[in-house]
């Protein structure tokens, strides 16, 4: 009988030899282990319709290096960000830089574009559409693109949600007569 190896079980005995490894040495570190061992599934099936489904609510920043962290992990699985806003990945703690005019435009901030994240790593990016339901029970995300109008739902086996914060502006006398101060979110105010 001839051994037939592929990448695949090369990656697949690589991968058993460190779920060993992580369960000896972080014995309390289920997360991981679980992660590794269906790395090891996802690998081993050549079926695409059982690659595991991440999905991440957010992008910018928390999103985006939510979704790189699972590619390296799983290098097989389905990953989508659903972002309202359009721009991709940027640096949101540059914008009072830019607007003191200590860097030049907006376009500096960007850190990587909707093609690189597809093209690069493999990873979809549904921008300009918002997520509106959550049913956990059916491992089931509704999401809808706010120019469209048109919705969809998406399965999941893992969900992110990376929403980022929003500022809490202290109430203080006088802060917004004349536009004086304003809370900044994103790019596009």
């Amino acid at each position: 009988m001839a051994w037939k190896i592929s990448v695949a079980n090369i990656l697949s005995i690589i991968l058993s030899i460190l779920l060993q490894i992580f369960t000896v040495v972080c014995l309390d570190e289920i997360i991981i282990i679980r992660i590794y061992r269906k790395m090891a599934e996802t690998i081993n099936s050549d079926n695409k319709s059982n690659r595991r489904k991440i999905l991440i609510i957010g992008g910018v920043a928390a999103g985006t290096s939510a979704a790189s962290k699972a590619r390296r992990i799983d290098p097989m699985a389905d990953i989508k960000i659903i972002q309202e806003e359009p721009l991709v990945s940027y640096g949101s703690c540059g914008i009072p830089y830019v607007l003191e005019g200590l860097i030049e435009g907006f376009d500096k901030l960007i850190a990587r574009s909707l093609e690189d994240f597809k093209n690069k790593h493999h990873i979809d990016i549904l921008i300009n559409t918002v997520a509106t339901r959550i049913d956990p029970s059916k491992n089931q995300l509704s999401i809808k693109n706010v120019h469209s109008k048109k919705e969809k739902v998406f399965d999941y086996d893992s969900l992110v949600i990376a929403t980022g914060a929003r500022a809490i502006v202290p109430e203080i006398r006088g802060l917004y007569e004349g536009n004086k101060a304003a809370p900044i979110r994103n790019l596009f105010f």
